[in-house]
């Protein structure tokens, strides 16, 4: 009688029993799982190695607990009118030091006046994954001032829960140890 493991190798009671156990495994949705299976005695050494082996029940548990990840995606601000409206925006004048590449209009020497962003903000989403949507479930993130926009991305790539969190709740855990997000002050915020 020819037994074959898990791992498709052959067992063979002279020389392979075999070793049931529990391993760390995704479905087909990507979505974490525990694979109950019967492995060869190499292929089970080399789960071991790889810290593929759930060991106990806690391990299953804590290995099987979705933990939920956040990252920002930045999306603008790119309007120089929402600039405008809030008075953000002041000309300034520059000597072009060569040639443009963009436009024959302006050579070198020539004063070019423009509209600069006096403070820059941004806006977009903070993508969420782990929730069990494989392609992951976004918030909507209204404009803050673009260091803040930084700070609290950076923050978010270090922070997880076992639930998806609102915006709100985001950004009170962050404030309890940055400073306070400065929100654009004419924006609708929900």
């Amino acid at each position: 009688m020819t037994i074959i493991a898990t791992c498709r190798h052959v067992l063979t009671p002279e020389e392979d029993l075999g070793m049931s156990c529990a391993t760390k495994t995704y479905n087909r949705g990507l979505m974490i799982a525990v694979a109950y299976q019967t492995l060869c005695t190499r292929c089970y050494h080399q789960a071991l190695e790889d810290d593929d082996v759930l060991l106990t029940l806690e391990a299953e548990a804590e290995w099987t607990c979705y933990r939920i990840t956040y990252s920002t995606n930045w999306m603008g601000v790119v309007n120089l009118q929402w600039y405008r409206d809030r008075g953000l925006l002041h000309k300034v004048a520059r000597v072009m030091e060569s040639d443009s590449r963009f436009s024959d209009a302006w050579r070198a020497g020539d004063v070019v006046e423009f509209e600069e962003v006096t403070e820059s903000y941004s806006c977009g989403r903070i993508d969420v994954y782990g929730t069990g949507d494989p392609y992951g479930d976004e918030i909507g993130v209204p404009p803050m001032r673009s260091e803040d926009w930084n700070q609290f991305g950076f923050w978010l790539d270090d922070f997880e829960t076992d639930r998806m969190w609102t915006l709100a709740e985001l950004t009170a855990e962050y404030e309890k140890t940055n400073p306070p997000i400065r929100w654009d002050s004419k924006e609708e915020t929900s």
